[in-house]
């Protein structure tokens, strides 16, 4: 999907996969995938593995995005043209 965004919209790679990730996140989470967001909100974040685990995921989303467009600074949109 980065791929195509890129062609159209003219952004770099890291930009489009930084948009879409926490996207796909937040769509690929249920109880059939619960636990790898489990394991990466605890290993990667030191999130409290006593917690329930679909809050670890929701919280550990939540970080990636703050990671992302408040830390980094990144634009969490694309419009065409949109670095003019």
């Amino acid at each position: 999907m980065e791929h195509e965004l890129s062609a159209i919209y003219d952004i770099i790679h890291g930009l489009g996969l930084a948009i879409l990730t926490p996207h796909w996140m937040e769509y690929t989470l249920d109880e059939t995938t619960v636990s790898k967001f489990y394991q990466f909100g605890t290993n990667v974040f030191g999130m409290d593995n006593r917690m329930e685990p679909m809050e670890v995921a929701k919280r550990s989303i939540g970080l990636v995005k703050d990671f992302l467009f408040t830390k980094l600074g990144l634009k969490k949109h694309i419009y065409r043209n949109w670095y003019r």
